[in-house]
């Protein structure tokens, strides 16, 4: 059961992560959920559940792709402190 809830809570985490993602690339709200959805449901993160350190790390992969997005954009701290917590 433990290991449900951790890949469940890693499939938010990844479609918060691309929500994040395609807002950043300035895509409609709709757009940016299917971002969110597709790479949830991902083969390649869906093939890795078993093996947790790949996925954590890939669940960091939208937020500083997004954080860098922004922060290319325009520098606030804001941007450069999520960028460096998600490379973290």
């Amino acid at each position: 059961m433990a290991r449900v809830s951790a890949i469940l809570s890693l499939a938010q985490a990844f479609r918060a992560g691309g929500y994040y993602l395609g807002r950043a690339l300035r895509l409609p709200t709709l757009a940016a959920c299917a971002v969110g959805a597709a790479f949830a449901a991902s083969g390649y993160l869906l093939s890795q559940s078993a093996n947790r350190l790949y996925i954590e790390g890939a669940a960091r992969v939208p937020w500083a792709l997004g954080a860098a997005e922004q922060l290319g954009r325009r520098a606030r701290w804001r941007d450069a402190s999520l960028f460096a917590v998600a490379m973290a």
